[in-house]
């Protein structure tokens, strides 16, 4: 399936090569395991599960796995790879985020220890996808890719909420209203979803309407992983940026009993990565 098998195997012989006890070392380290992930789904969801390459590959780690689960669950259960694969992502982008983040040592071997069993599992679901997949028939197809983006499409709106985010209205010169259509096509399309019974009920207006809110979706996506590489908010252009806010702590003992370690927008409540942090 891959082009070069040898890229995976370099990969882990670049992190086995790390030195972990050295913090400095360990964010360098993460780099080669998150390629490693990033690269395999990559190469997975386009060559065994007909994903757009140019989608996938302006997308971060975690994106790109929501993406090629819809494929994946046919065949089997994708979830179990969910914190793996979260947990990949919330290192890498920390390390991005905070000049000052430390990989936990042990964290970067189970997911060194991981990595291999993630490629085997993937590979062998992804080439019985492309089996079941070739006796599609456009009826299956067509209801694949329909909910497949619906669910995106609920999850953005969910995200950013109604009104165009700071990501939407980069396309100003173009379209200023794609994003404000995402609601009336989901709409749409989960109707004609209940109404189509047989190949012949899907007419040519259904297609259009596929074909546009995959558009829509994949330009928002794209503009969206833009931003948040310069740490701009897609949400309302503000500024990413890591913040420890402490809390606890009394009149007679000031100590605090942690900490809120929050990535996310410093203007509005866009967020990328939180977590409690016990003193």
């Amino acid at each position: 399936m891959t082009q070069n098998e040898d890229q995976y195997s370099k990969r882990l012989d670049i992190f086995d090569n790390f030195e972990l006890d050295d913090i400095l070392v360990r964010r360098y380290a993460c780099k080669p395991l998150w390629d490693y992930f990033q690269k395999i789904i990559l190469e997975v969801g386009v060559d065994l599960c007909d994903l757009h390459p140019n989608s996938l590959k302006i997308s971060h780690l975690k994106t790109r796995w929501e993406n090629i689960k819809y494929c994946l669950e046919y065949v089997g259960d994708p979830e179990i790879w969910d914190e793996t694969i979260n947990e990949m992502n919330k290192i890498r982008s920390k390390v991005e985020h905070d000049d000052e983040y430390d990989p936990k040592k042990e964290r970067l071997l189970v997911l060194r220890t991981k990595a291999p069993e993630f490629k085997e599992w993937i590979i062998r679901n992804a080439q019985e996808y492309y089996k079941q997949s070739n006796d599609f028939t456009l009826k299956e197809s067509y209801y694949h890719l329909s909910k497949r983006y619906i669910d995106i499409a609920k999850f953005i709106i969910y995200e950013y909420g109604s009104d165009s985010p700071h990501t939407a209205k980069l396309d100003y010169l173009n379209d200023p209203d794609k994003y404000s259509q995402i609601p009336d096509l989901i709409e749409t399309i989960q109707t004609r979803l209940k109404k189509i019974a047989k190949l012949e009920d899907i007419e040519r207006l259904d297609l259009e309407n596929l074909i546009k809110i995959v558009e829509i979706i994949s330009d928002f996506k794209g503009k969206e992983h833009v931003l948040l590489s310069f740490s701009v908010c897609p949400k309302c252009g503000g500024k990413i940026k890591d913040t420890n806010q402490y809390f606890g702590g009394t009149e007679y003992d000031p100590e605090p009993d942690g900490l809120v370690y929050r990535v996310g927008c410093e203007k509005c409540d866009y967020e990328i990565h939180s977590e409690v942090i016990n003193i």
